[in-house]
């Protein structure tokens, strides 16, 4: 029979969060990023992480092999949120045009800056740290750039269109993106835009973009 000490010492480590329960993976991502972004990746650690997230080093390592796997982790997630709540304003096959377009910038814009941690964590880190990161920030961004050829060429995309028409479009596209994520990345901390008012600037981010893809048949002004 176990002593009066055994007992207390199960009781305590009852009340310890189990490393293997599903929804400690995600806590430990979420506190991971807020590390991270704040700490600065190189200069946070396992044992930075375990102790915001109220566990010990061990769990972490019993989900993630490492601290970089558990950046990418961060990443991933960082950027799957980004993309679910910029994706349900339009539907996969909706007709598009400037008033879509518009709508989908500034919801783009609301959840990078609502989301400084995260948005944080993709500005600096998927671009300019390991080639899983790079890979990431491609997929991301690949995922973003096919499904705004819809605003360039109403979700027809054939052999008839012409060539130099496709070429225009490519080009489109990629100025679209990189203005986006250029102004993104300037009201980071430290960044050019920082200290701007976040609302006229999501106003005239938008403004950029309808004018952009407005060659395409549209009324910017609509």
């Amino acid at each position: 029979m176990g002593s009066r000490g055994d007992a207390v010492t199960d009781e305590m480590e009852g009340e310890r969060k189990p490393a293997h329960r599903p929804s400690r993976r995600s806590e430990i991502i979420q506190v991971a990023t807020e590390v991270f972004a704040r700490q600065g990746y190189a200069e946070s650690s396992i044992e930075d992480v375990a102790a915001k997230a109220g566990v010990v080093p061990t769990a972490i390592y019993y989900h993630f092999g490492s601290k970089e796997e558990l950046l990418h982790e961060a990443l991933k997630s960082a950027m799957e949120q980004f993309s679910a709540y910029v994706m349900r304003l339009r539907a996969s096959g909706e007709k598009v045009g400037a008033d879509v377009l518009r709508r989908v910038v500034k919801a783009g814009w609301e959840w990078w800056t609502t989301h400084p941690d995260e948005s944080v964590l993709i500005g600096r880190y998927s671009q300019s740290t390991t080639g899983r990161a790079l890979e990431l920030r491609a997929e991301w961004e690949e995922r973003h750039r096919s499904r705004a050829y819809d605003y360039l060429s109403n979700g027809v995309r054939s052999g008839r269109a012409a060539r130099q028409q496709h070429a225009r479009d490519t080009l489109r596209i990629r100025a679209l993106l990189d203005i986006i994520l250029a102004a993104e990345a300037a009201v980071l901390p430290g960044g050019a835009l920082t200290g701007y008012p976040l609302p006229e600037l999501s106003d005239e981010l938008a403004d950029v973009c309808v004018r952009l893809v407005a060659a395409n048949g549209w009324d910017a002004d609509s």
